[in-house]
């Protein structure tokens, strides 16, 4: 469908990648040879299409070509990500090295399993290059709230110079070792900015006992059904002059919402 309502690169359009599976690498051991049938088919079925860009597999560390292999971070910092990176990558000829995620400032927590954590100095190092809202929409637990703001704040303010002019480049070799930290001059001598230094109010949560398990009486499950109308289904299309959201339009019965532009 993009396809035919020319939506890609090279077709002059936007899109510059295409994804087919996600992470199925992480179960395809799983099924066996199955699984690793049905990744090489789905790459095969992929590039039949001939969309004139690139096709990516995340988290699919043995992709077949011409798939491009792109990793998930999840709230590691910039140096796991990087040493994940090159432990994986140079066992692939001609893949240029990408990830899918690795702005996220926290993660979901295994039963039993440590709590996330991720400093706002490393997520700002790893964002400062992106001029955008971040990942802390509505939610502004310090100090990352605060940290990010004021890099956003800076970079806004710098807008014009950053978007404007030719990019100069500078080899440095390899025998240099950059720091984990990123200082923005507006004016090219004063630091206004540097994404290790946070100097915003910072709010500590303590962790307190679960009073449940002290009850006398066991605690027992009990579950009442949602009532959900009937939702889209891909029955109609629906034309509307700003973007819906998929969770009310699709009431958890699916995963996807095609959106089309005109």
């Amino acid at each position: 469908m993009l396809k035919k309502k020319k939506l890609f690169a090279s077709q002059g359009a936007s899109i510059i990648l295409a994804l087919i599976e996600n992470e199925y690498g992480n179960i395809m051991s799983d099924y066996g040879d199955a699984g690793k049938a049905y990744i090489n088919w789905c790459a095969t079925m992929a590039d039949s299409l001939h969309i004139g860009v690139p096709w990516v597999m995340c988290q699919q560390n043995d992709a077949p070509l011409p798939m491009l292999i792109v990793l998930h971070f999840d709230d590691r910092s910039i140096l796991a990500m990087v040493g994940i990176v090159m432990t994986i990558h140079p066992t692939i000829q001609n893949s240029p090295k990408m990830w899918t995620e690795n702005c996220t400032t926290g993660w979901l927590k295994n039963w039993g399993g440590k709590d996330s954590h991720r400093t706002p100095e490393d997520i700002a190092y790893a964002v400062a290059r992106f001029d955008h809202g971040g990942t802390s929409f509505g939610n502004i637990a310090q100090p990352k709230w605060g940290h990010l703001k004021e890099l956003h704040r800076v970079l806004k303010s710098m807008e014009e110079s950053i978007t404007n002019g030719n990019v100069s480049e500078t080899d440095f070799g390899n025998s240099v070792k950059f720091p984990l930290g990123l200082s923005l001059l507006p004016d090219c001598r004063n630091e206004e900015y540097n994404t290790a230094k946070v100097n915003v109010q910072t709010s500590l949560m303590v962790k307190e006992k679960n009073k449940a398990e002290d009850e006398p009486i066991a605690l027992k499950w009990v579950w009442i059904p949602e009532n959900i109308d009937d939702a889209l289904l891909g029955k109609v299309n629906v034309s509307a002059d700003t973007l819906i959201d998929q969770k009310n339009a699709a009431n958890d019965t699916s995963d996807y919402l095609w959106y089309i532009t005109r």
